[in-house]
C-alpha cells in the first residue's frame, strides 16, 4: 500500500479512477461506537445526541460512521469527491437508514 500512495499522487483524476478500480478492492469502511458504553451515567444524565466525524483516504473512499446514543442511531458519511458523488452518497445512505430501521 505504500507504493500504491506513491503512485497515487502522480496520476491524474482520470488515471485515478482506473488505477481505484485496480488496486483499491476496499470499497467503504464503517466504523461504530456505542457513546452509553463510554459514558457511565446515572439516571440518565448521559449525552441525548452525539455526532461525530471520520476521516477517509486513498484506502477506503467512503466511511460510514454507525454511533449509538440511548435509543439512537446516527449514521454520518465521510467520502471523497473524487471517488464517489453526492447522488451515489445519498442513495446508499438511504439504503443504510432503511437497513437500520428494519432492525426494530
Amino acid at each position: 500500500m505504500r507504493y500504491n500512495g506513491v503512485v497515487w499522487a502522480l496520476l491524474d483524476p482520470p488515471r485515478r479512477q482506473r488505477f481505484y478500480s485496480k488496486t483499491y478492492p476496499v470499497i467503504a469502511g464503517v466504523t461504530t461506537l456505542n457513546v452509553d458504553a463510554l459514558w457511565h451515567t446515572r439516571d440518565g444524565d448521559g449525552p441525548r445526541d452525539y455526532l461525530r466525524a471520520v476521516p477517509t483516504g486513498p484506502i477506503a473512499p467512503l466511511v460510514v460512521a454507525a454511533t449509538t446514543c440511548g435509543s439512537a442511531v446516527a449514521l454520518g458519511f465521510s467520502y471523497r469527491r473524487s471517488a464517489l458523488t453526492p447522488e451515489k452518497i445519498a442513495r446508499i445512505a438511504e439504503y443504510l437508514a432503511e437497513a437500520v430501521r428494519g432492525f426494530q
